[in-house]
């Protein structure tokens, strides 16, 4: 006996959230993911690849350094401080690449930084030569995932984060405040 159900809150969620994840890589032509929270790990619903030749890889659980990427301190952004130190073990935490956070003392802020701005940016922190911005997917105050846009670090200059972020931001509220499933969602995911 087949269990998939096509109207599943997952599954409407997916369907009604791409033609605004092709509106977002329409507008730069970079990888567009949504990505959901089931608990502390990250979960990989869609992805359009970008114009990138070795565009970036997303399988179905993102295992991405948490320290170090945009969804990861979005998730971090998303519960409170007290259960960092769980998610993300002893310090020194591994360092990926010379940019990457390996102390939460260099990572606090940035967390605090999503809180406030809604949105990340990681710059060569996870792979040298990506860069992401990532920005939270809402139902009212609960994060239930987030919108990421990944490109090559050295197409996209630094000058031009803060556009690229702001366009993925902009992406995510719209699908926070007009994709239907979301209500059934937040119920599925959180409860």
């Amino acid at each position: 006996m087949n269990n998939f159900d096509p109207w599943h809150p997952v599954h409407s969620f997916r369907r009604e959230s791409y033609p605004i994840l092709k509106l977002l890589h329409d507008q730069t032509e970079e990888t567009a993911a949504v990505i959901l929270f089931l608990g502390t790990e990250r979960v990989v619903m869609d992805t359009i690849h970008g114009k990138l030749t070795l565009s970036s890889y997303y399988d179905v659980r993102l295992v991405s350094p948490i320290h170090g990427s945009a969804s990861g301190k979005i998730l971090l952004a998303s519960i409170p401080d007290e259960m960092h130190a769980e998610i993300l073990g002893s310090e020194p935490y591994v360092r990926h690449t010379d940019r990457t956070p390996t102390t939460y003392k260099e990572l606090a802020p940035r967390i605090s930084d999503v809180r406030h701005n809604c949105y990340e940016i990681s710059r060569d922190e996870a792979f040298n030569g990506l860069v992401a911005y990532g920005a939270p997917i809402r139902y009212r105050d609960q994060t239930l995932g987030c919108l990421v846009l990944t490109a090559s670090s050295t197409e996209i200059d630094p000058e031009n984060d803060i556009s690229y972020a702001l366009k993925t931001r902009d992406s995510a509220e719209l699908l926070s405040n007009s994709v239907p499933s979301i209500h059934p969602l937040k119920n599925f995911l959180i409860g």
